[in-house]
């Protein structure tokens, strides 16, 4: 990781770690086209992440928040 470039936490946890700069809360993600949609929810935080074609199992990973 460059130190030149900001990191952003997006949590519920009151945890901290080293060397982020920015660090949000959220209250929903979920599946949106093959896509994982995070967002808070007064909209300040909406954050897409295409996981398509990576191999990672969206469907399990949000199965593990019920």
């Amino acid at each position: 990781i460059s130190s030149n470039k900001s990191i952003i936490q997006l949590t519920k946890s009151q945890e901290n770690f080293w060397g982020i700069f920015y660090k949000y809360s959220y209250d929903l993600k979920q599946k949106v086209k093959e896509r994982l949609e995070i967002k808070n929810s007064n909209g300040s935080i909406k954050v897409y992440l295409n996981l398509k074609n990576t191999g990672f199992d969206l469907e399990n990973y949000l199965k593990k928040d019920i």
